[in-house]
């Protein structure tokens, strides 16, 4: 017992070790060409277990055919974790997370909105703060690591909460490629 309450902190450590690393290092970005459709579901893919465990739906339209975009696929996953995991985290059982993916002023916009306790007002403008957090058991470095990939990429994030109805995180990329295709 002793020696396996040992191993998850040394892994909670490691996990804020290496956080802390990716926060403090120069970002070079490797964009390629992807869809973040694609991205989106791979990372939804690792958590279709516990989504199914607890009863939690998906909802949204994240499966329509979205435009072939340049990102770096290693930073925008560890975002799209991050948003997810909190999401995932606030959701209670049997809730639902919504997912919508579209265009708009040539942004692509990526939304996520949970249906959990929703976060206080007075907290709000501090949830990108570095070391902020409200979890037990949080380091504080998601958001703030998630807020430095997308504007590193020429986006934003954005985050919309209302205690007892849920919290909405919105991330903006710029689309630079022509029409979206066809479905």
């Amino acid at each position: 017992e002793q020696s396996r309450a040992l191993l998850a902190e040394t892994r909670r450590l490691n996990q804020l070790v290496e956080e802390l690393l990716i926060y403090g290092r120069p970002t070079k970005l490797k964009l390629q060409e992807g869809d973040l459709r694609v991205l989106w579901e791979e990372v939804l893919d690792n958590y279709r277990d516990e989504l199914r465990r607890r009863n939690i739906r998906m909802t949204g339209d994240y499966a329509v055919r979205h435009p072939v975009m340049s990102f770096d696929p290693h930073q925008i996953r560890q975002v799209f974790l991050n948003v997810l995991r909190n999401a995932l985290e606030a959701t209670p059982d049997g809730g639902a997370i919504g997912i919508t993916m579209f265009l708009e002023d040539r942004n692509i916009l990526f939304r996520v909105a949970d249906n959990g306790p929703g976060i206080p007002k007075d907290q709000l403008d501090r949830v990108f703060d570095l070391f902020f957090t409200t979890k037990p058991k949080g380091t504080g470095l998601g958001l703030a690591i998630s807020r430095r990939i997308v504007q590193d990429h020429g986006g934003d994030i954005a985050l919309d909460s209302e205690e007892g109805v849920g919290t909405v995180v919105t991330i903006r990329l710029p689309y630079r490629g022509g029409a979206i295709p066809a479905a």
